[in-house]
């Protein structure tokens, strides 16, 4: 098979389904990047990223990760020659109440998701702007606590130029925008001195991943920390699928079109079809005439009772 364009998808979908407009390729594109996902997760798809690494901070105990960071292969302090086991974080709290923000030496870690990189130092309002002038009309939601409430907030993004919160936050809760942008949406706080998030112009709900050690470096190390990628969503008009897999994409969007159309019968057909598709990539995947599938059983050890 050859792999093909996102935009060619929804055309050849929007053929199958007769129906070819602006508003029916935006829903089209909504299921072929469900069929897409289905499909990594039956073929069990990975990526791992192998040269990761980042340099730690002395009394720095979050490290923001990379978009595409699924979850870690393993940690190595490279600094020192020593791996790093991860611990639940909050069994981590309960187990070490005393030392748990103290600096030392780094044993352990955790992978956190939170809603910002940097909560502000201190009560302050938040700025944002884009890196694109055309980003005029797109509103970005905030909401936080303040004076110990929570609120919420809106601005109007304003292009290159900073607008800023009417509010003082204290934590911020969550950040949002009301469509995609153009350029990169970047907040800030306490004038400027802390990066509060760096949204992606896709990007409408705002999450990073962290790192956190444990215990907090007391100085600069290296940590090796190769990683399974994420892959990410169809969204350009040029984008392709990681693994050539465009057919099963084609068929199976459009019998969940079809379905949607209440066009059971005909929707069933393209099911069938996309199987047939799938079985033949899972063949050519393990067909490989110069690979060896070994398997190898562990005995049991003879003092075994």
């Amino acid at each position: 098979m050859i792999n093909k364009l996102f935009t060619t998808m929804k055309t050849e979908v929007g053929d199958n389904v007769q129906d070819t407009s602006s508003a029916s390729a935006t829903i089209i594109g909504r299921y072929i990047n469900e069929a897409y996902f289905e499909f990594l997760n039956r073929v069990n798809y990975s990526h791992v990223k192998p040269d990761y690494s980042f340099t730690t901070t002395a009394s720095t105990r979050d490290y923001v990760l990379p978009e595409d960071f699924g979850k870690p292969l393993n940690a190595y302090d490279d600094s020192n020659n020593l791996s790093l086991k991860r611990i639940d974080y909050q069994r981590m709290l309960i187990d070490n109440v005393s030392s748990w923000d103290s600096n030392g030496t780094v044993e352990a870690y955790d992978i956190l998701t939170l809603p910002v990189q940097n909560q502000p130092s201190s009560s302050s309002v938040i700025t944002f702007t884009s890196s694109s002038s055309s980003d005029t009309t797109q509103t970005v939601h905030i909401k936080g606590m303040s004076s110990g409430v929570i609120i919420h907030e809106d601005i109007t993004l304003n292009g290159t130029s900073d607008v800023s919160t009417t509010n003082s936050f204290t934590e911020i809760l969550s950040i949002t925008k009301s469509a995609a942008t153009t350029g990169k949406i970047t907040g800030t706080s306490n004038s400027a001195a802390v990066t509060v998030a760096i949204m992606s112009p896709s990007a409408l709900d705002y999450k990073v991943k962290v790192v956190r050690l444990f215990q907090t470096p007391a100085n600069t190390l290296t940590i090796k920390m190769p990683y399974f990628v994420v892959p990410y969503p169809l969204e350009d008009d040029y984008d392709s699928p990681v693994v050539d897999c465009a057919n099963y994409l084609i068929q199976r969007a459009t019998a969940k079109i079809l379905r949607r159309k209440r066009q059971y019968d005909k929707a069933k057909d393209f099911d069938i079809e996309a199987e047939k598709v799938f079985q033949g990539i899972i063949w050519n995947k393990e067909n490989q005439e110069d690979q060896i599938h070994e398997l190898r059983p562990t005995p049991y050890s003879r003092e075994t009772v």
